[in-house]
């Protein structure tokens, strides 16, 4: 499916947002979970958000027990547009059970020259919504329906938080809408 002038936006704002915030350079947009398939452990890619904002976080508080190798976290939002597939319950909520995959979630993000597979400590799905600017009965009321299911998936887990930004918002207002719904999850 061709991605949308809105979907590629977003997608701009999710870049501006790890530039301008020094966010980990995930270059890749696969999340993955180790699987046990036929006696072995194989990695299997299942899922592909529209943006994956992540930092690494210092533990520094808590138990006096020093541990070098688990001394951090990393957090993560998994960036997901929703303009074309909440037309039903089933897609924004298996989004949103993302956090929850039973093996856990992984990215690979770069460092150097280095890619690095990391499991995500903390993971969130943000579902990005726009508000359309036709005024039609047909479109209103489209838009209606996926905002109640978005709206839905939201109250239903604590997984998951809906933004509804306007579909004309260029990519810095984007960007500024997205990080004032995540930030708290990624300080």
């Amino acid at each position: 499916m061709a991605k949308t002038d809105f979907k590629k936006r977003v997608g701009q704002a999710v870049n501006k947002l790890i530039a301008d915030k020094a966010l980990l350079d995930v270059r890749y947009h696969s999340l993955y979970t180790p699987m046990q398939i036929n006696g072995s452990w194989k990695w299997m890619a299942f899922s592909e958000p529209d943006g994956i904002l992540a930092q690494r976080m210092t533990v520094a508080k808590g138990d006096p027990k020093k541990a070098d190798e688990h001394s951090e976290v990393i957090a993560c939002v998994l960036v997901q547009s929703e303009e074309s597939t909440s037309d039903s319950l089933l897609n924004p909520w298996g989004k949103s059970c993302i956090p929850k995959i039973p093996n856990g979630v992984w990215i690979d993000y770069h460092e150097g020259n280095q890619r690095k597979r990391r499991l995500l400590t903390v993971a969130h799905v943000l579902l990005v919504t726009p508000k359309p600017l036709s005024t039609t009965v047909a479109t209103q009321k489209n838009f209606k329906k996926r905002k109640s299911i978005l709206e839905r998936v939201d109250a239903a887990t604590a997984d998951a938080t809906l933004v509804i930004v306007g579909k004309n918002d260029s990519r810095d207002s984007l960007a500024t809408k997205i990080w004032n719904k995540v930030k708290h999850f990624l300080a």
